[in-house]
């Protein structure tokens, strides 16, 4: 009896040693499941806070900070239940490059965006079209020629439309780049009168159409 008694104090010894390491581990291993939710929020936050509209927003930046902290907790599990100190320090620092990849996704669009180098202002067609995932719309702006800013294809330019837009592209650092609306024909509220392609392609004042 003596001895079940010492091997049963010394378990519970183990356990009061390593139970706060192993409740660090595994909160940390949870949090790092929830980084498409963190990347996600990064992403609307970075569309909210800049005004122009991403036409590159490097979304294999995104999708590698949500989806590469998942592959390490997989492989962290696959290694069972064995806690050494390695593990919870990699995983320590897994938790925090996530972060820190997170803020420097908004810093580096942010400061993409104040440094961006503007194209030439073009005048377009501007046309709201269906998103290529079914859900919401975008705006694309075709120039006379039938390309789009964008790089979407519309087919040929029509002869008449609602909206003629002043655009230009935006070029940033790491490769970001947006599309900015100069100037519209008239207020989206207003009465939207058909525009002539001519007219909209010429050197009339938009206030005019």
């Amino acid at each position: 009896m003596p001895a079940v008694t010492s091997d049963y104090q010394q378990l519970l010894a183990r356990d009061r040693r390593f139970t706060p390491i192993d409740r660090r581990f595994g909160a940390m291993l949870g949090y790092l499941l929830f980084s498409p939710f963190l990347f996600f929020a990064v992403a609307c936050f970075t569309e909210l806070a800049i005004p122009d509209t991403f036409l590159v927003e490097n979304l294999d930046w995104l999708f590698l900070g949500a989806f590469a902290p998942i592959a390490f907790v997989i492989f962290q599990v696959r290694l069972g239940r064995s806690m050494t100190n390695w593990r919870v320090r990699l995983t320590g620092l897994a938790y925090s490059a996530t972060i820190g990849f997170a803020m420097f996704y908004v810093y580096a669009a942010m400061s993409a965006h104040a440094d961006a180098v503007p194209g030439l202002v073009e005048r377009t067609f501007e046309f709201s079209v269906p998103n290529s995932f079914g859900h919401g719309t975008h705006l694309v702006h075709q120039r006379s020629d039938g390309t789009t800013i964008e790089g979407d294809g519309l087919g040929p330019v029509p002869p008449y439309h609602t909206v003629c837009a002043e655009a230009q592209r935006l070029n940033g650092d790491f490769g970001f780049s947006w599309v900015k609306v100069v100037n519209r024909s008239r207020p989206a509220h207003e009465i939207a009168w058909p525009i002539r392609a001519q007219d909209c392609f010429s050197r009339k004042p938009l206030a005019s159409l």
